[in-house]
């Protein structure tokens, strides 16, 4: 009788192997496709004439990594120390050595519009963005460059760019492009870009604020009002002043020596404004919203029209629930900030 027992399979069949092969190399393919260029931008226009350059397999790219990397390398540090002569060769230097590298484009063009030949400096800085145009962090620096010095319109161009590409997933483009709006008294531009970001950081005090004032100089001064008190009301550590504050009690130990501490840095430097805001910051900040008070509106009689001053003591007079007054040092604030008379509203009597 013929044996029917089927023997155990001794491994897989040649095409099983093949095609699991197949499988296997397809995956790792598509895996190493979608690290190719991480957080990819799928090439944000560029400046000017793009010049080859193989940043491909770059995987840092469009990371912050190269904000990093460019800030280590040896003209920032010579700058960062001091050392202006010393930094303008180094740059200098390593752009001949290294003249088609975009860290090395970057970090001279960094050098050079600050303290050189900065016509130069920011021709190098669009290089550096047609070098590596699918970076984000690259064009945001040549942004951010050309708004320290005093170029807003380029800057706002350069920031609009990145905040189409961008509509909702990037925060700090829009943030910036923000207060350039601001800066440049256009309100309603700035509630726009303002939305945006609250809506990825609802408790962020320093653009709800921002976005208060804008509402205020816009005309909405009740709505302006209500965004303020949310800020107003935003927990301590969130506060842009609590790193201040806090370094100010670690140096004194406890918060009675801080405060007088504070006092006698106020009554030594009577024309300095920056002592009177951390003074009142710091009473902000242990919750003594009384004397925060107090304190701003003392130093509102040496500085009226410090609209940081109005607005800290208001946040003072909303956490200790007197409205009115708050609200007229805010509206006060958002004056000085516009630098003009504040429009009538049809919601300012809600």
């Amino acid at each position: 009788m013929k044996d029917e027992t089927v023997e155990p399979n001794k491994g897989l069949p040649l095409g099983s192997i093949i095609m699991q092969t197949l499988i296997f190399l397809m995956v790792c393919l598509f895996f190493a496709v979608s690290i190719k260029s991480p957080e990819n931008t799928s090439l944000i226009p560029t400046v000017g004439t793009v010049k080859p350059a193989n940043v491909t397999t770059d995987l840092s790219v469009n990371s912050r990594v190269v904000l990093d990397d460019v800030a280590k390398m040896e003209p920032s540090k010579l700058l960062e120390a001091g050392k202006i002569d010393e930094a303008i060769g180094e740059a200098h230097s390593e752009l001949k050595a290294h003249p088609n590298d975009f860290r090395t484009v970057m970090c001279a063009g960094n050098i050079l519009s600050q303290v050189g030949d900065k016509d130069r400096g920011f021709e190098l800085l669009k290089e550096s963005v047609n070098l590596a145009p699918e970076s984000r962090y690259v064009r945001l620096n040549y942004a951010s460059r050309l708004n320290n010095a005093g170029r807003k319109e380029e800057a706002i161009q350069q920031y609009a760019i990145l905040c189409d590409k961008f509509p909702k997933d990037w925060f700090e483009p829009h943030f910036e492009l923000s207060r350039l709006y601001m800066a440049s008294d256009k309100p309603n531009e700035a509630i726009v870009q303002q939305r945006i970001v609250l809506e990825d950081q609802p408790d962020n005090p320093i653009v709800r604020q921002d976005m208060a004032l804008c509402l205020a100089a816009a005309g909405k001064e009740y709505e302006a009002f209500e965004e303020f008190s949310k800020a107003a009301k935003t927990i301590k550590d969130a506060k842009p002043y609590a790193v201040q504050a806090r370094n100010i009690l670690e140096k004194n130990r406890n918060s009675r020596r801080a405060i007088g501490d504070m006092r006698i840095e106020v009554a030594t430097h009577k024309s300095d404004v920056k002592p009177r805001l951390e003074y009142v910051e710091l009473l902000l900040y242990l919750g003594q919203n009384k004397d925060a008070k107090q304190a701003g509106t003392d130093a509102l009689k040496t500085f009226p029209k410090n609209a940081a001053l109005h607005l800290l003591t208001a946040e003072a007079e909303v956490k200790l629930e007197q409205d009115e007054d708050a609200r007229q040092q805010f509206l006060q604030a958002a004056q000085l900030t516009f630098a003009k008379e504040m429009a009538n509203s049809s919601q300012k009597k809600k």
